[in-house]
Order: structure tokens, then sequence, then C-alpha cells
């Protein structure tokens, strides 16, 4: 027999040897495995007897299968960790380090702002300087002498022993802004066709109002303004989609129910409705007057409505002069805001031709007319005032130019109310301050000076 048949049998041998010992294996697991099913509570007190053979291969067969394992078996999850991983971990370290100085720089850039922001205001402040007297009694002739900002007058009554002196204090305001004038008439805008208008209608017609508040704050010459008949789903969409913006207004007056209509203001003419249909035209705007605005977005579906409702109520109605003073390429269509601006308008300036032109859209071509009031009036004058009647890209909400105009003109106003608020406490500090200084000096004994 040569050496290779004599290898090749010795590792056929090898190969049986190694198939009967995992055969053994196999049988004596499923042997225990049915031990174990059978008496599941007697498992642990439980041995097993093996043969020699069957033992051998068993310590034979598990370093075998042992060491293939552990050197095909991946990374556990407890060891090492990858250049990326290590990497990211670094990072967020360093990130988690850093967070504190990074919140330092954050606060310090805030407060360098804020301090140049103040910094500004007082130069524009500087320019806006009101000096305000103040009587206060002195307490005696070296205070009067030694005060800087006593008159000649006050130091020379000091002198000869007079009880008081006058000093000389100076405010500053952060910003000047002009007083505006507050007229005393009242213009209303009636809500009470909400039943009336498609909920987009009902947007349009929030946006509307949302305007007339905002021209009216923001005018110099401005008007008591009123909104009644607020209530069911305009009221709602001011409360949710416009989050209650309308709680904040200042100087506006809310109703849920209509306008009172009393004998007294119908026999005397106070109440005034405006409407295209009506055969009185305005000339100018008197004070103590309530001028009642339709708030309606109807794409004229209803057409003389409130011209109706004046009647029925027998109040007093009028017309805007549009026609006399101007002339267009399309119809007399305004919105129930532009009503409202050109009245703002005329209070300033006092020249319906004036208002108009200001208030106007552009897109609508609005010309002055040449010659005397009234010539050409008559043709194409529909709709005016109040809002019965409105073009495709009138107040529908759907024209983004004047939503956009309308967020900016909100967005004034409520700085306008900050500055305002912040005015008011800065008055009041003033006045508290002046207060305190008078009773110090009050209390004080005075010495009178022998001449």
């Amino acid at each position: 027999m040569s050496t290779a048949e004599e290898t090749n049998d010795g590792q056929q041998l090898m190969r049986e040897q190694e198939e009967a010992q995992t055969q053994g294996a196999i049988q004596q697991g499923q042997a225990q495995k049915q031990d174990d099913e059978a008496m599941p509570d007697a498992t642990e007190n439980t041995t097993t007897t093996t043969t020699a053979p069957e033992a051998a291969s068993i310590t034979t067969k598990i370093p075998t299968t042992t060491t293939t394992t552990a050197t095909d078996a991946p990374a556990r999850p407890d060891g090492p960790l990858s250049k990326n991983a290590l990497k990211r971990q670094r990072r967020e370290q360093l990130w988690l380090e850093k967070k504190a100085e990074r919140k330092a720089i954050q606060k310090l850039k805030r407060k360098e702002a804020a301090q140049a922001r103040r910094l500004q205001k007082q130069q524009e402040s500087s320019t806006n300087t009101n000096e305000s007297t103040t009587t206060i009694p002195t307490s005696n002739k070296r205070k009067a002498e030694d005060e800087p900002t006593s008159s000649a007058d006050g130091g020379e009554a000091a002198a000869h022993g007079s009880p008081s002196t006058t000093l000389t204090t100076t405010t500053t305001n952060k910003k000047f802004r002009p007083t505006p004038t507050l007229h005393p008439l009242t213009i209303l805008i009636d809500c009470s066709f909400d039943d009336l208008m498609t909920p987009k209608e009902i947007i349009s017609l929030s946006s509307q109002i949302t305007r007339c508040y905002a021209d009216n704050r923001l005018s110099p010459h401005q008007a008591k303004l009123s909104i009644t008949s607020l209530n069911k789903r305009l009221l709602h969409r001011m409360e949710t989609a416009l989050h209650n913006h309308h709680k904040n207004w200042k100087r506006v007056a809310f109703s849920a129910e209509d306008y009172p209509v009393t004998p007294e203001n119908i026999a005397s003419g106070d109440l005034i409705y405006l409407t295209s249909d009506s055969d009185d035209t305005l000339t100018e705007l008197e004070d103590g007057k309530t001028y009642i605005v339709g708030g309606i977005v109807d794409r004229n579906r209803h057409k003389g409505i409130c011209y109706k409702k004046a009647q029925e109520q027998g109040i007093r109605t009028a017309k805007l002069p549009i026609g006399e003073y101007i002339k267009m390429s399309s119809r007399f269509v305004l919105t129930t805001n532009q009503v409202v601006e050109i009245m703002l308008k005329w209070l300033e300036l006092r020249d319906w031709e004036k208002a108009f032109l200001k208030v106007i859209p552009q897109r609508k071509q609005p010309k002055a007319k040449v010659g005397s009031v009234g010539e050409g009036e008559g043709e194409g004058v529909k709709k005016e005032e109040g809002g019965e009647e409105q073009e495709e890209d009138d107040g529908d909400g759907g024209n983004d130019d004047e939503e956009v105009e309308t967020e900016e003109r909100i967005s004034e106003v409520q700085k306008e109310d900050e500055d305002e608020d912040a005015d008011e406490d800065e008055t009041m500090q003033d006045s508290t301050t002046v207060a305190i200084n008078v009773e110090a000096q009050t209390l004080q004994p005075q010495n009178v000076v022998a001449s």
C-alpha cells in the first residue's frame, strides 16, 4: 500500500469518527430535551450519564466550534469604537463643554445690541427736548442761590426771603410724535349683515375692519370709532383666526347689538347712514354727528340694502361727493376701509378732491375733474359707499398687495401702541419724581433772612 493511500484511509477514518461523535452529541441533546419536557420541575436535580466515547466526542468538538465562532463573530457593542465614532464622540463632548461659553457670548451680544438701540434713541431725542417749569418752595437763601437751574427772578425772590422759587426741569421724549387731533364725531361700522355674506366675504370684512382701525389709529386727525352688531361668524373669526387682537384696540367701542335709534337722534339728524342710493350729498363732516358705514361685502347681490335699512329706521342718509370731484375709468366702488380712510383724509386736508385722490387705488385711474363742480356727474356712478358693491379685487382676501399692506399697517399700529404705553409709563415716573421733590422741599424748614 502506498503512502498516499494510507493518508486517504486515515483522513476517511477521522471523518467517520467526527461524524459518529456529532451524531452521538445530537442524540444526546434530543434525549436531554425530551427529559426536560417530561420532567420540567426536576431539571435542576437531574444528571445525565454519558459514556466515555460520547464525553470524548463532546470535549473534542467544543474547542473546534468555539474557535470558529470567535474568529468569525463581529465586534461586540462594548468593543473598541471606530475612528468615525470616536470623532463624533469628541465633537459632542467639545460642544457640551463650550455650551456655557456660547450662552455667555449670545447674552453679551444682546446686551450690546440693546445698548446701541438706547444710544440711538437718545441721539434722536436729543433734538426733541422739552422744558417744563415747576414752582417749588425753597428751604433757605443759600439753597436758592446755589440752585443752578433757578431763574433770575427766582434767585432774587429767594434773596429777599421769598418762600418759593421757580425750578426749570428738562424732560426728553424718546421719539417725537405729534399729538393727534381727536374730532368730536363718530364713524360707526354696521356689521349687522353677517347672515348675508359667504365665509370668504366674512374674511374680507374682518380684514377691512382691521384696516379701518389701523388708518384711524395712525392718522394725525382721528375720529371716534364704533363697531356694532359684532357677533356670529365675524366675531368668531376675530376671536380665533385674528387671535383676539381687537380686544387690545384703543379708543374703539364694540357692541354685539345694533346701534341705538331714538326719536331724539332721528329728529336731530345726528345719525347719518352713508349710501350711494341717497339723494343727499355730503359737503362736510360735522362735529357731533355719527356717520354709519355699512360693513358688508356682497358682490352686489343685495342692492340698496343699507339704504332700505336706513329708511326703515327713519334715519338720515347721504353719499360722498365722489362724482363731483373725481372721474375714473371704472365704476365708483369703494370698500368699507376706503370710505373710512377718505373721511379721515378730509378731516386732515379739508378737501374732498385731495382726499379722494390720496385714497382711491391707482389701478382705478382716478383723475380730478376739470371745470365746475358736478361736471360729468351721473355717468358711471353706481355704488360708492358702505361696501354694498365690491369689485373682484377689492377686499376679497385674494389681493396679495392689499393683504401685505394691511399687515404692515397693523405692525405700525402695534409699535405705536407699545411706544405710547412706554411714554405713559415714563410720564408717570417723571410726575412721581417731581411730586416727591416738591414734597421734600415743602417738609424742609425755611430760614427767614432778616434784611
